[in-house]
């Protein structure tokens, strides 16, 4: 217990895993699941300052403890150095090596913790999305409930929701992904925490067994007289080694009054100075403390030159308080030069540290420098390959630009020999051509003779040109007259489409404006007399001369074109018919919707109204209900009343909006029939002509 026994100080890696190593292997690692459960808790950011060696804010004492009682600090003080008799001490160079270690077990903690907690966010929200895309999907799978409104609309999409199960099997991977990767992330911080565990109680063990061993054995070896002998623990003058002091009955006689005032003023003095001494740094500290000394060792000499004899007791009492102060601000001192040591041991490991990071930098960068002379070679190697390539091209192609002069040699040969063979035909129709201009003398002669007659036949047939240049006119004119109907047309079935008439005022509404029929039938007859017109205008040509076959080709595609102007006529006439049977399906859908819409609304009010005396806060239960149905069901006629008289103006002003517009069409209707007259009149006259 004094620290003079044999201890073993070898600290090998083998002794230190056997020893430290043992808990963690008979320790059985939970599953990955009971893990990540665990840390869920404590996912927040955890202050591992108990394992760090950098942290000073530790807990000196407990809030029981007195640390100015003596006998408990001399208890705590042997059980301590008990217990620490069997811990083994490291080498310095072991010890700073496994504070290394703990440091980057500590940084490495604090980062897995950190992407454990990035991770376990992910798979919330992963299972969130899991959890929505599955209610989404049974709410689109129940679309034959009545009940549910969104289930009625995703009845109306068809079979949009045939790739849920694929979003959510995707879904259900990720997850799947994202919860084993959480689950190693757990295994992987608590053998960090393990780890960390058993170098942190490795290096307390070092600490205690050091200071067991330097604690009292260290100061026993020390000669009387020097200044270690002042510090309270050694055998001559520590109470705690020496036990309790004998109790001195002649106090019972002594008067108190002078020692009350001499312990009180010069203990009060002796505290304060402690205190400063303690708040102060060291460098100012250690010329304060040997100045109390001095003052220390004058007083007690002048108390015991001035004092009567009998007072040497309380005096040395006194004596022995002022050494526990001196001991206590020494101790302070020594606290105060270990703190700096640590700081320099941590500034030193911070330099090793940064000298780390610089080599690891020089490493990185000329990691870097091989990775781009890597790069460089493999551009050289595919600057080399299309070089190659490119070359060979070039070869292939200069190969065909050879066969190409040949072919082109070859060509010209048989050019040559064509032109020797045209220039002997060419002498041969030559011959022909004089034989075939003397043919053409006796041609000419002939055709004057019928030069007359073709006059004649060319002036029939400018004007049946001209008619037909006329006729076709009309014709582009009856087409965009057509296009016009048809943009008319167009425009009154979106008109009719966006009214809010009921079908029964849109039937009366055709039956009292017949305009539509009767430009359909105007332009009937419109197209039966160019039909007739172009019919005679056949026979005379034929008449006037049946050898005019350019005119005769004229008017037989004048006639084809008027047949299939005729044809696109009646298909839009179909369409036009066709599209009135949609409107009119389109409208009785309109108004049975329309009045489901109205009943939906009428049993809505009505449940409103129903449901406003027996919801309200007044109501004391069934019995309270009987007296009140009178006055419910006057609101609910009121009500009544009311939603009908809103519903009666609402149709008025549609009304009269449907009015307007009846007479804004007709307007427009009358307007177009004013224009009409100069295109019939421009048939009339090619009819008479």
């Amino acid at each position: 217990m004094n620290g003079n026994g044999t201890r073993q100080t070898s600290y090998s890696t083998s002794s230190r895993d056997s020893r430290y190593g043992a808990g963690l292997q008979a320790q059985i690692q939970p599953s990955a699941k009971v893990l990540l459960d665990g840390y869920r808790g404590s996912l927040v950011y955890d202050d591992y300052s108990h394992m760090s060696l950098t942290n000073k804010q530790y807990s000196r004492s407990s809030t029981l403890l007195n640390p100015n009682d003596p006998v408990s600090m001399h208890l705590l003080m042997e059980t301590a150095m008990g217990d620490s008799q069997q811990y083994e001490v490291l080498s310095f160079e072991e010890a700073d090596e496994m504070k290394k270690e703990l440091a980057m077990l500590t940084s490495r903690i604090e980062f897995t913790k950190r992407k454990l907690i990035l991770e376990s966010k992910l798979r919330d929200a992963a299972l969130s999305l899991n959890r929505l895309s599955t209610n989404k999907g049974r709410d689109v799978s129940g679309e034959g409930s009545p009940i549910s409104p969104k289930r009625h609309r995703g009845s109306f999409m068809g079979n949009r929701s045939s790739g849920g199960g694929d979003l959510l099997s995707k879904t259900g991977s990720e997850m799947a992904a994202i919860i084993r990767k959480c689950e190693e992330l757990a295994q992987e911080l608590w053998k960090l925490e393990q780890r960390a565990q058993k170098l942190h109680r490795a290096l307390l063990e070092h600490t205690a067994g050091v200071l067991q061993m330097t604690h009292k054995g260290y100061l026993s070896k020390v000669p009387p007289g020097t200044p270690e002998t002042m510090h309270g623990y050694s055998r001559g003058s520590s109470r705690l080694d020496g036990g309790v002091d004998e109790f001195d009955e002649r106090s019972w006689y002594r008067s108190h009054d002078t020692l009350d005032e001499f312990g009180a003023g010069f203990g009060s003095e002796r505290r304060q100075g402690g205190s400063r001494l303690i708040s102060q740094p060291p460098a100012e500290r250690a010329p304060q403390i040997e100045e109390s000394a001095r003052q220390t060792d004058a007083s007690v000499a002048t108390a015991k030159r001035g004092d009567l004899p009998g007072s040497i007791s309380q005096k040395e009492s006194h004596l022995a308080d002022l050494r526990t102060e001196h001991e206590k601000m020494k101790r302070a001192l020594e606290t105060t030069d270990r703190d700096a040591k640590a700081t320099e041991i941590q500034l030193a490991l911070a330099l090793e540290r940064l000298e780390a990071a610089k080599q690891d930098a020089i490493l990185r960068e000329e990691q870097k420098g091989m990775d781009n002379d890597n790069a460089l070679k493999v551009e050289k190697a595919a600057r080399k390959e299309a070089e190659e390539r490119f070359f060979a091209e070039l070869q292939s192609k200069e190969e065909e630009i050879s066969e190409l002069a040949t072919k082109l040699t070859d060509l010209r040969d048989e050019g040559e020999i064509a032109g020797f063979k045209l220039q002997g035909k060419l002498q041969e129709s030559e011959e022909r051509l004089r034989e075939l201009s003397a043919q053409l003398n006796d041609v000419v002669e002939a055709g004057a003779r019928f030069e007359a007659t073709e006059a004649e036949l060319k002036q029939t047939a400018e004007d049946k040109t001209k008619e037909a240049e006329r006729i076709h006119q009309e014709m582009k004119g009856l087409e965009g007259e057509v296009v016009r109907l048809h943009t008319e047309v167009t425009v009154a079935r979106a008109e009719l489409d966006g009214a809010y008439g009921t079908r029964a005022q849109r039937a009366a509404e055709v039956a009292a404006n017949p305009a539509i029929q009767k430009e359909l039938d105007d332009l009937s007859d419109r197209n039966n007399l160019l039909v007739e017109e172009i019919t005679a205008l056949k026979a005379q040509g034929s008449s006037a001369n049946s050898g005019n076959s350019e005119l005769i080709e004229r008017v037989e595609l004048l006639q084809r074109e008027l047949a299939e102007t005729i044809g696109e006529y009646e298909i839009m006439t179909k369409s036009t018919i066709e599209f009135e049977r949609e409107r009119e399906q389109l409208e009785a859908t309109i108004d049975s919707l329309r009045d489901r819409c109205e009943n939906l609304d009428s049993q809505l009010s009505d449940e409103k109204v129903r449901w406003l005396g027996m919801k309200s806060p007044g109501s004391g239960g069934r019995d309270s209900l009987v007296p009140s149905n009178t006055s419910i069901m006057v609101l609910k006629n009121e009500f009544k009343k009311m939603m009908r008289e809103t519903r009666a103006e609402n149709m008025k002003a549609i009304r009269a909006e449907q009015e307007e517009r009846r007479k804004l069409e007709a307007l427009v209707r009358t307007l177009k029939r004013d224009q009409l007259p100069t295109k019939s009149g421009l048939s009339h006259s090619m009819t008479i002509h």
